[in-house]
């Protein structure tokens, strides 16, 4: 029966069950296949179905009970179920052969998987494996290029050169190269010019399986006809991966010309020193005789006039002596990889001969042993550009590149004594390092940040570039600037890179200066990072100007371009007697009238003091520290290891910038910190320390001399100005010298120089005129005495009659350490001691628990009632690290500033700390605070408070921290605890007084409008004192005024957010007066944006603001509310403001008044709430809640409106309280 019979026979068996034999799938293509099993197939088919094969005439019938009353077939019996049955015997054979083989393949490949993973496994246990190989260095010269083209397209000439050498090595001469067809890593360490080409040195890294013979490698060199190799060395890296690391690139040899008139002869290092393209030295091939050329190296090169032909010897391995320090061989030319990074890092002192022509030349770049010269010009630069997906294109990448490259970089001289660069690319998972100081041309520069192509894989990451900022530094030791340039100013991301940016300015000479692309903020957000005001930028598109790179550049060279040198004429001493080591303390407090004058001060020490010493590690030897209290103190690098006078006093010209102001003086604090700072004196050697001071304040004095008699040796304190008093610093040491200026600096110099081995002496100490102490210090011989402030107090404060406690500043320091002992305190400082206080407004509040830990201080002007006064205290919350007193009183010398109107500042601190060291740490600091006014301290669970005597004018012990029985009489007493005057004076009583704006500075000028007392009759009596009797008249709204207006989805619908704006546009600006004066300046703000509307407070009428808001106040309905960030960015704005000396007025229109929030934002806004600064909450909300009132001035300064409905009235409400002033609610 043929394939298409049996398929014939199935298909008509088919149709006759079709509904109980299913061959759908049998179709014409049945025959294809039945064509080679159709025998065995077709029985078992029509056996499975009930059909079987009758004779060959018949060919088939239907069994005759097949398909009765609808059952199955039943087969018969001894039917084979088997598909291959009755197939022929080669097509069972070989299915099976199939089937064993792929089972065979299969086992196969699973062993060889397990052996694979098996071998990765055991091969690598975590760590790199150590390669070993060797490096083949290799001195040829290429005729193909002529230096003047290197000097053109430096980087084509890399790679034509690298092309040739490639060429070279490919080649297949039937040398013995292990693996010729593996191109070794090839790297050009240095190119210098010949007559008729360049010389080159390579460096080609083979491991030791693929090494050629230094033979081999050498005749393959030959077969290349525009490379002529003078020497090829080997040397072997105990590790490859090392000696890649070693490899520095654009290194050329630095060569020498000498010409005489009988021959030129040209030598060369083999100390490669870096590229410079800007090199135009002469140098040419040297003819020893008419025909033989001595080549560097050593190799001889015999040229033959008549045929043109040039052969090459070459002599044994062997160079030049290495360089004086080295440890290479004399017989080697390059040492080995480990050898290797001396060479192209460390060893680069070798001095050049080249007869250069004229132009501007480089020399290579600096190293721990280079000789090079540090001058007040000398910096380190690193300038961090986003390379993320914020900068959005390629063409704003290559915007800001083409920014830096022409308006950035031509700014500055860049070469090794000035200016040095480090460039890097930056994203959330990218930190591309493309230069790292060691380029040092601008042409350089330019072709290295021209490469670089934007990437934008990444979401940008301010953390992620200061990061690696922080361990990215030069090896010169000089002042470095950071310049971070970025599209983002996401607030999360500023605070997690905040630690980082702090450690990058933790030397006062180095800063940090960023620049915000893509921003409304004026880069004030991302400028939280910066080194302060000036050092931030920002742009609202990917355009940065001229004037933006000048102003960089002129906080990077900063203090150098307004000072002169002054001509040294001092006479050079020889080595003293008495073998002094100096330490010289200089000081930048606000002692120092002014920025000239603290110049003039550097001027005389690093350029008429010092080069009068013969510094060197054999003689005198010296240390700088600047100091002022508030700011600390910091040394100068280097200190005791200065090789000569120049390398001391240019370390000295580096702090001409290093001038505070506001910052507090202290003699004894500045000799407490340079007792912990002599790591490096040098024993046998006589200690000398000179100060340098514009302050002379007895107690100052007194509490210095135990840390002058801690330092021990000579002492000369140098007294410069008006306000010195040379009694008093005799008593400190007797080689005293008191000038009122600089201006003999010859004589001073002198004066200075004779008293170096002179021993001191002292007067004896004398009393201050206040009371004598009560008693004898426990830990030290220090009096303690009532501090005599010097200097006359600039604003004399007025009495305040409504004041209590007494006219006064007060600042309370509480210990935010053991919640037990903190909740005492804040029970009774809320409770008990300041119930029946007033003028909340001269009340500060610190918390501490070590330098580093303390609660953000609430300062003077930023507290108007009790009201916030007790809730800043219920706010405060403990630390968990014991505490540290010093702390307390650094913190607070460094935090606090005092309204001049209030006079002195009396503190009253709390602690618990009998530590002897910490207490006599803080005797110096304790004493500056004290020049400030009285200072009372409150023993927390003591009884003996002896030992803290010596550092507060009283002490009071407070051994039951449960019971408080007259202990806040005992405070209030020695805050000068007197009743207010007038009619009423009782201190339960209640004021309500208002004040005009220009008159707010001081308590004085308060107007008392009424006073109520309960009597004991129960009647209220109403009475006015003194100062009620003055008519106040309404001044004009002259104000500067700050419009935040909230943009986010608080409203919900736009049709909410156009009610408001309208509002705004239609009713609020028009009945501004602006007639009296006001600036207004407006913000609108969301959680991911800051739009400056119309900074700066340049409108001043209705037409300019109104267009301004209603071209860029605009709903952002996907963004979230953010009243914390508003009130953050807002506090920049103040600051900007403060020279105006007019009231500020913040006025915030929100739909939202989350509580969380306001409750951040609480901390932000009380520094809008000050003398002369309120803040109008208005709240467009239907919900019942106002949360936002507790950021306002007080209740008629909140304002809460729906958005139908919004009145006139209203309106007139909001605009009276702008030109109102903060209420005094007193209690």
């Amino acid at each position: 029966m043929t394939p298409s019979d049996c398929a014939a026979r199935i298909l008509a068996a088919a149709r006759e069950r079709r509904s109980d034999v299913v061959l759908a799938p049998l179709n014409a293509r049945l025959g294809i296949w039945l064509h080679y099993l159709w025998p065995s197939l077709c029985r078992y088919l029509l056996y499975s179905r009930g059909l079987r094969l009758q004779t060959a005439s018949s060919r088939a019938v239907l069994f005759e009970t097949m398909w009765s009353q609808g059952s199955e077939p039943m087969p018969p019996r001894q039917t084979k179920w088997y598909l291959l049955e009755g197939v022929d015997k080669r097509v069972k054979w070989t299915s099976i052969g199939f089937f064993l083989i792929s089972l065979a393949l299969l086992i196969a490949g699973s062993v060889m998987l397990g052996i694979g993973i098996s071998k990765t496994n055991s091969s690598n246990d975590g760590v790199c494996p150590t390669v070993t190989g060797e490096t083949m260095f290799i001195t040829a010269k290429s005729t193909l290029l002529n230096y003047s083209s290197v000097q053109k397209n430096y980087a084509q000439s890399v790679s034509i050169l690298t092309s040739q050498i490639t060429d070279a090595l490919t080649k297949s001469a039937g040398l013995k190269l292990v693996v010729a067809t593996a191109v070794p890593p090839i790297s050009i360490l240095g190119i210098s010019p010949t007559d008729d080409g360049v010389l080159v040195i390579y460096a080609l890294s083979y491991t030791n399986d693929n090494a050629p013979a230094q033979d081999d490698l050498q005749k393959k060199l030959q077969s290349e006809p525009n490379l002529i190799p003078s020497a090829v060395t080997n040397t072997t890296a105990t590790s490859l991966n090392q000696q890649a690391c070693n490899v520095v690139s654009n290194i050329p040899l630095r060569t020498s010309t000498t010409v005489s008139p009988t021959k030129i002869s040209t030598q060369s290092s083999a100390i490669p020193t870096e590229f410079s393209p800007t090199y135009t030295a002469r140098s040419s091939v040297s003819v020893v005789s008419k025909n033989t050329t001595k080549s560097p190296l050593g190799t001889t090169i015999t040229k033959n006039r008549q045929t043109g032909k040039t052969s090459v010897s070459f002599p044994p391995v062997s160079g030049p002596t290495t360089t004086p320090g080295s440890s290479n061989p004399p017989n080697s030319t390059v040492s080995s990889a480990t050898k290797a990074s001396s060479i192209f890092t460390t060893n680069r002192s070798v001095s050049t001969n080249n007869t250069v022509l004229p132009g501007k030349t480089t020399t290579p770049r600096p190293s721990a042993t280079t000789t090079f010269t540090v001058t007040a010009y000398s910096k380190d630069v690193l300038i961090l550009l986003d390379d993320s997906v914020a900068m959005k294109t390629p063409d704003n990448f290559e915007k800001v590149k083409k920014w830096i490259m022409t308006s950035l970089l031509p700014l500055w001289t860049i070469d090794e004594n000035n200016i040095e660069v480090a460039f890097v690319t930056y994203a959330k998972n990218e930190f591309n390092v493309l230069m790292s100081y060691d380029e040092n041309s601008e042409n350089e520069l330019d072709q290295v940040i021209q490469a670089q192509q934007y990437g934008g894989k990444f979401n940008s990451s301010i953390t992620k570039a200061l990061r690696g900022a922080v361990g990215l530094k030069g090896t010169r030791n000089v002042p470095q600037t950071t310049i971070l340039i970025s599209s983002s100013n996401d607030l999360i991301d500023i605070e997690q890179a905040m630690p980082f940016a702090r450690q990058i300015t933790n030397s006062a000479v180095n800063q940090l200066i960023t620049v915000n692309l893509a921003t409304n903020d004026g880069g004030s957000l991302l400028g939280l990072l910066s080194s302060g005001e000036g050092r931030y930028f920002g742009v609202r598109d990917f355009t940065l100007t001229e004037s933006i790179a000048q102003l960089i550049s002129q906080e990077i060279y900063g203090f150098v371009t307004h000072f002169t040198e002054t001509t040294i004429r001092t006479t050079i001493l020889p080595d003293l007697p008495c073998h002094p080591d100096i330490a010289i303390i200089l000081d930048s407090s606000g002692a120092v009238p002014n920025i000239t004058e603290y110049q003039n001060q550097i001027n005389f020490v690093s350029s008429s003091l010092i080069p009068s010493w013969p510094v060197s590690v054999q003689q005198i030897e010296g240390e700088l520290v600047i100091f002022s209290l508030t700011e600390s103190g910091d040394i100068a690098e280097n200190a005791f290891q200065y090789k000569d006078s120049a390398a001391f006093s240019s370390q000295v010209k580096l702090y001409k910038d290093f001038y505070f102001p506001q910052a507090q003086p202290s003699i004894a604090a500045s000799l407490w910190f340079l007792s912990r700072n002599l790591e490096n004196r040098r024993p046998n050697r006589q200690p000398v320390t000179i100060i340098f001071t514009y302050s002379s304040d007895p107690n100052d004095v007194s509490a210095a001399i135990p840390f002058a008699d801690t330092l021990g040796g000579n002492l000369i304190v140098i007294g410069i100005g008006d306000n010195v008093d040379g009694m008093q610093l005799q008593q400190l040491s007797g080689n005293s010298v008191v000038q009122k200026n600089y201006q003999n600096s010859d004589g001073l110099t002198a004066h200075i120089n004779s008293l170096l081995c002179s021993k001191s002496t002292r007067r004896p100490t004398m009393r201050p005129t206040s009371a004598p102490a009560t008693s004898t210090a426990a830990i030290t011989t220090v009096p303690t005495t009532t501090l005599i402030p010097t200097t006359p107090t600039t604003v004399k404060p007025k009495p305040c009659a409504d004041c209590y406690p007494a006219t006064a500043n007060i600042l309370i320091i509480l210990e935010a350490y053991n919640s037990s002992n903190l909740s005492q305190q804040k029970t009774l400082v809320n409770e008990d001691l300041t119930g029946s206080w007033t003028h909340f407004e001269r009340a500060s509040i610190l918390g501490y628990d070590t330098y580093n830990k303390f609660l953000d201080p609430i300062n003077f002007g930023d507290l108007q009632d009790r009201t916030e006064f007790s809730a800043v205290i219920d706010g405060l919350s403990p630390f968990d690290s014991a505490p540290q007193l010093l702390s307390a009183f650094k913190n607070a010398l460094s935090t606090s500033r005092p309204l001049p109107s209030f006079g002195p500042m009396n503190t009253v601190l709390f602690t618990s700390i009998t530590d002897t060291d910490d207490i006599q740490s803080s005797i110096p600091f304790s004493g500056s605070l004290r020049s400030r006014g009285k200072v009372l301290i409150v023993g927390i669970g003591l009884q003996d408070v002896s030992m803290l005597k010596v550092l507060a004018d009283s002490v009071i012990p407070w051994p039951d921290v449960t019971k408080v029985d007259g202990l806040a009489d005992k405070i209030n007493s020695f805050l000068g605890g007197t009743a207010p005057t007038g009619p009423t004076a009782a201190p339960t009583s209640k004021l309500t007084t208002s004040e005009s704006h220009t008159s707010r500075a001081g308590p004085s000028s308060r107007v008392t409008h009424g006073m109520t007392s309960s009597s004991a009759t129960g009647s209220t009596p109403t009475g006015t004192t003194p100062q009620s009797t003055q008519t106040t008249a309404p001044l004009p709204c002259k104000r500067s005024l700050i419009l935040l207006l909230d943009e986010s989805s608080a409203f919900n619908l736009q049709e909410n957010f156009d009610v408001v704006k309208q509002w705004v546009l239609k009713k609020l600006i028009p009945n501004l007066p602006f007639q009296d004066g006001i600036l207004v300046s407006a913000y609108g703000y969301t959680a991911k944006k800051w739009d400056d509307i119309g900074g700066d407070f340049e409108s001043n009428n209705i037409e300019d603001l109104s267009e301004i808001i209603d071209n860029m106040y605009l709903y952002q309905g996907k963004d979230s509310p953010n009243i914390t960030r508003a009130f953050i960015n807002v506090a920049d704005v103040k600051v900007n403001n403060d020279y105006r000396s007019l009231p500020l007025t913040t006025v915030i229109v929100s739909a939202s008044d989350n509580q969380d929030d306001v409750t951040n934002a609480k901390k932000y806004a009380v520094k809008m709430k000050t003398a002369l600064s309120d803040v109008v909450t208005i709240l467009f909300s239907s919900e019942e809640t106002d949360n936002l009132k507790k950021l306002s001035s007080g209740d008629s300064f909140n304002f809460k409106q729906s958005f139908e409905n919004i009145g006139q009235e209203f309106t007139s409400s909001v605009v009276k309280s702008i030109c109102a002033s903060i209420p005094a609610t007193l209690s």
